[in-house]
C-alpha cells in the first residue's frame, strides 16, 4: 500500500544557523490518523509548515500518493489538498 503522504529524511530551518526538522520521516496511510506531538519547540509547526510548502526544505522528499512535491509550491500542494491553519 502506498502511503497517502510520506515524509522522507526531511530537514529544514528558518535560518542557516540551526537545523530544526533533522532528517523527519513520516507515513500516512488511508484510513489513519497521525499525530505529531512534542513540546514548545520541538517542531511540529515546522513541520506542518515544511509540508505545506511554506518552509524551504534543505534536503529530503515529501511525497502525496508516491509523487514527489518537495520542489511544488504552496500553491500547488494546496491544489492536492494540503495546507497549513496556525494556531493563533
Amino acid at each position: 500500500m502506498t502511503a497517502i503522504l510520506q515524509v522522507k529524511a526531511l530537514r529544514g530551518s528558518y535560518t542557516t544557523d540551526v537545523e530544526i526538522l533533522k532528517g523527519v520521516d513520516l507515513a500516512l496511510d488511508a484510513g489513519r490518523i497521525v499525530t505529531v506531538a512534542g513540546t514548545n519547540g520541538a517542531g511540529k509547526s515546522t513541520l506542518a509548515k515544511a509540508i505545506a510548502g511554506l518552509l524551504p526544505c534543505v534536503s529530503g522528499d515529501i511525497l502525496i500518493e508516491g509523487r514527489s512535491i518537495h520542489a511544488e509550491p504552496a500553491e500547488r500542494r494546496a491544489e492536492c489538498g494540503i495546507g497549513y491553519v496556525p494556531q493563533v
